[in-house]
């Protein structure tokens, strides 16, 4: 699917494309106004409205991206992390996961939370496997 270039664009569209940098993620659902608006507001909320520490929620977000091998999800969120006040140490960690030593006892639950799930629910990811599906 090509991207909405912004002559195609409704002008909610563009004040909200205009809001995440034209990033392409946001580019591509942006044929869709309601889409984009409500993916924005998932976000949103999961970012700024929920009480899961910021740090914590950054690592099981970005550990999910590593184990997915979504590239995007993981250069977005490592830069999230970062502003969330994860150390460099730990962001770099992430790769391997909970057996990293750097991580507190909490820390190291947040980044089993997605292979647990792969695990309760007979998944295995490979770089070319979706997630799946529920």
């Amino acid at each position: 699917m090509a991207y909405v270039e912004k002559e195609q664009a409704t002008e909610k569209t563009r004040d909200i494309l205009d809001k995440n940098n034209w990033s392409n993620i946001f580019r591509m659902l942006g044929h869709s106004e309601s889409h984009l608006y409500n993916y924005c507001r998932l976000g949103n909320a999961i970012r700024f409205k929920g009480e899961l520490d910021p740090g914590l929620r950054e690592i099981a977000i970005t550990r999910t991206g590593i184990l997915c091998h979504s590239d995007y999800e993981v250069i977005a969120h490592k830069r999230l992390c970062a502003g969330a006040g994860v150390s460099q140490e730990k962001i770099d960690a992430l790769e391997q996961g909970a057996e990293a030593a750097v991580f507190t006892d909490v820390e190291k639950r947040f980044c089993d939370l997605p292979m647990m799930w792969l695990k309760m629910t007979g998944q295995a990811m490979k770089p070319s496997t979706p997630w799946p599906s529920a």
